[in-house]
């Protein structure tokens, strides 16, 4: 009598269950799921997307999230995952680029999508769909923003050695590649002062160049992905300066010989040679 009053009836105890159960057994649920926040990674290189999940799941789903949507957009899926975790669908336009591993049982478990060759293109917000075995149970979604990024790389000045006449106007700019964009300046050794800065590109500047401004210099870019630099030398041709001349003999008579030594100062190698005045 007491479990007929709790009860009811057998047949009234079994409805009680088809009705509730699905509602409270294996309902799925992300477990530290992105919830939209940026993943960094750089160009050339491989990015894994992982989600935990309890619950029983049917298909995953992986592809582009669709705009103003929690869901995978129409013509967005790049990789599907069975209930047995085999690899049914992948976009053509990924096919070695993209897989797809699960693991775990009917309660709980975790997919892992790998993402490898990675160029700027694939930036991009991406999405998992995780589909339930219970048809009354929605899934879940969840997505993540990949941003690639570039290591800044000094395109100009090709040469390493940079040449100038004296009291000639000098401009050279330094040009860096890289995403985000590169935060350039100009170094020089000698002082380590910054001589000059700029979004991908800075400008070593002298007005008029002297013997003083000679020495190596460097150019440097930065940004949240690395750094790139490149050391110049900048020579500055001046015209030469005549410092001594000396002789083997004060004298000498016909038919003798005499060496004169001259001393030149220079930037760099002179041919030098004395006339008869």
């Amino acid at each position: 009598m007491y479990i007929k009053c709790w009860f009811g009836s057998l047949a009234d105890f079994i409805l009680l269950v088809l009705i509730f159960l699905p509602f409270g057994v294996g309902k799925i649920q992300l477990i530290l799921p992105y919830q939209g926040i940026t993943v960094r990674s750089l160009i050339n290189s491989s990015v894994n997307f992982t989600w935990r999940f309890s619950g029983d799941v049917a298909g995953i789903e992986f592809g582009f999230k669709a705009t103003n949507a929690a869901t995978i957009e129409k013509n967005g899926r790049i990789l599907f995952l069975n209930t047995f975790g085999k690899t049914v669908y992948v976009h053509q336009s990924f096919t070695g680029r993209v897989t797809g591993s699960r693991t775990g049982n009917s309660s709980s478990g975790q997919v892992i999508f790998n993402l490898s060759g990675i160029t700027l293109n694939d930036t991009d917000t991406y999405g998992c769909q995780l589909y339930a075995n219970n048809v009354q149970d929605s899934g879940q979604f969840d997505y993540a923003r990949l941003i690639v990024e570039e290591i800044p790389r000094i395109t100009h000045p090709v040469t390493a050695i940079i040449s100038y006449s004296q009291g000639s106007p000098v401009n050279v700019s330094c040009i860096a590649t890289g995403t985000p964009e590169s935060d350039v300046v100009w170094i020089s050794i000698s002082t380590t002062q910054v001589m000059s800065s700029g979004f991908e590109k800075a400008y070593l500047i002298f007005s008029s160049i002297s013997k003083a401004d000679a020495g190596i210099y460097i150019c440097r870019a930065n940004n949240s992905a690395g750094s790139g630099e490149k050391t110049f030398e900048l020579t500055v041709k001046y015209p030469a300066v005549i410092q001594g001349l000396t002789s083997s003999s004060p004298m000498s008579c016909i038919g003798h010989t005499v060496t004169f030594n001259l001393q030149v100062r220079c930037c760099s190698y002179t041919n030098a040679h004395l006339v008869q005045a």
